[in-house]
């Protein structure tokens, strides 16, 4: 259709009336907008660590296995097989923990 929706831009907040502490002046006109805004990126890292915060108040961080916490949370986040647990954890913005060989998402890595 060609409609592209144009948000309403208002300020914020009157400005003071009477003397202030410091005179600043006020610029007169409608507010604007610049360019739109444009997403860098994106990933979910309170989620992680909301869902960390539980894992460790169930007492699973007694396991002391991070591989295990990162499956957890992964099915939690998003129930899926075991080859796109990593997936999910780099979308949490974490970086797959790994036992040598085996590392979480089914990516193979040599021993170090």
């Amino acid at each position: 259709m060609g409609l592209e929706p144009t948000p309403q831009v208002k300020g914020l907040v009157e400005p003071a009336r009477g003397p202030g502490l410091v005179d600043v002046a006020v610029p007169s006109g409608p507010a604007g907008r610049d360019s739109p805004g444009r997403v860098l990126g994106v990933d979910s890292r309170l989620l992680f660590s909301a869902l960390a915060s539980v894992f460790t108040a169930l007492g699973f961080d007694g396991l002391e296995d991070d591989v295990f916490r990162d499956l957890v949370i992964a099915r939690v986040e998003e129930p899926t097989s075991l080859l796109d647990a990593g997936r999910v954890l780099r979308d949490l913005g974490q970086v797959p923990a790994s036992y040598g060989l085996f590392v979480v998402g089914g990516e193979l890595s040599s021993c170090r």
